[in-house]
């Protein structure tokens, strides 16, 4: 090879002879580097490597050794080299022949290359995200993160479908995006991934092509998020959005739309449902006297007992402070809605236990049965003027009108 260079040393490692091809390589001139010691122009990490390579070759064997070569400028060459013994047959001196080769640029390469793979070997050892890529459905490889968010192994995962580990009300959703993956997209998908641990995690999952080295498509490649605490206050944030603090019935808005929602099943106003508007009889003076946090307590009291009172398909709410709404649903006639209200006022009468003594309620109730087309605003107002007779014809009774 013309761009290798050659070199004669003697036993002592100084040169005797370069090759003209060392010129344009190492820019040095062939006569001038004559008797220079041969380690003088390595880099010093390199030099006592050499010594002790050189030390450790038994006689008459060959040295193969990469180093950096000092140029001119001050910039180092990687060079591989081979050494080898050579009897010089003017001389009869015992020299090494020395064939050196640039390796510079394949040393930059691997160099590069080793960096990214240690950037790649933190990243996956330090995310906390799950990465996984697949290819036909099946695992190829997995980060080591999976082992404290799925338990198991990195290896445990090889070869083993991804889908198995997805939550079975949820592989719907994950395979909807498939043809979109496999377009060039990315999909963004939430939903329950359980690992070897059989523990499920809700997970936000970004999953798209995973595009070779080569620039080809190989699989697919997807960034696993445990979201737990995440979906866990959105669920929390959905809850007090829908049902009340104290009593932990439904709260006003959210009876009003299932109330509708009810009154329109089939596309035509519903019949068959009635409603029991409930208010607590002088509930303000057990604020007054004895403080909110007794009031809450007696509060949430009688709102289970009437939860309790009627069936489970059923809607109680709490629509104002000492206000509940009770809609009954599948009730044939007034009466059998009237057998309901009274339940519910017998419940109500049962002292409360607190903390400051049992404490006594009473309820007017008034109940009215939905007219068929009628829309929602009139039959809440009958109710409302049903209960506000009941208050006037002395409290503590149930009123029902047609």
């Amino acid at each position: 090879n013309s761009t290798d260079v050659i070199f004669l040393c003697d036993e002592q490692m100084r040169l005797v002879w370069m090759s003209p091809s060392g010129e344009p390589t190492l820019g040095l001139d062939p006569d001038e580097i004559v008797g220079h010691s041969l380690p003088d122009y390595l880099h010093p990490d390199d030099r006592e490597r050499l010594m002790i390579a050189q030390a450790a070759v038994p006689d008459g064997g060959e040295l193969r050794i990469r180093y950096r070569w000092r140029l001119p400028d001050g910039a180092y060459r990687w060079m591989e080299a081979l050494a080898q013994p050579f009897d010089d047959p003017q001389t009869d001196a015992e020299l090494r022949v020395v064939q050196a080769r640039d390796v510079s640029q394949q040393m930059w390469a691997e160099e590069r290359l080793a960096q990214r793979e240690e950037k790649y070997r933190l990243l996956a050892e330090n995310v906390t995200d799950v990465v996984v890529h697949t290819r036909e459905g099946r695992i190829v490889w997995v980060s080591p993160s999976v082992t404290e968010a799925f338990g198991g192994a990195p290896e445990d995962y090889l070869g083993t479908r991804t889908m198995d580990y997805i939550h079975p009300d949820d592989l719907p959703e994950f395979f909807r995006g498939v043809t979109q993956v496999e377009s060039g997209g990315t999909v963004v998908r939430r939903g329950k991934f359980g690992g070897l641990s059989g523990q499920y995690h809700w997970v936000e999952a970004h999953v798209r092509q995973y595009i070779s080295a080569g620039g080809h498509a190989d699989g697919e490649i997807s960034s696993l998020r445990i979201v737990d605490d995440q979906v866990a206050a959105e669920q929390e944030l959905e809850r007090r959005a829908r049902w009340d603090s104290v009593t932990g019935l439904l709260n006003r808005a959210e009876l009003l739309e299932r109330l509708e929602s009810r009154l329109t099943r089939g596309g035509r106003r519903a019949t068959g449902l009635a409603l029991a508007y409930c208010d607590l009889d002088g509930f303000k003076s057990v604020n007054d006297q004895f403080g909110h946090a007794t009031g809450d307590q007696v509060l949430a009291a009688l709102a289970g007992r009437i939860r309790e009172s009627v069936r489970g398909d059923d809607l109680v709410a709490r629509i104002g402070g000492d206000e509940i709404l009770i809609v009954l649903d599948g009730v044939d006639t007034l009466a059998d809605a009237v057998t309901v209200a009274e339940t519910v006022r017998s419940e109500v009468r049962v002292p409360v236990e607190t903390d400051e003594g049992p404490m006594s309620a009473t309820i007017s109730i008034g109940v009215v049965l939905a007219r068929p087309d009628e829309p929602m605003d009139s039959l809440l107002a009958r109710a409302d003027q049903a209960m506000y007779q009941a208050k006037l014809d002395g409290r503590d009774r149930v009123v029902a009108q047609g």
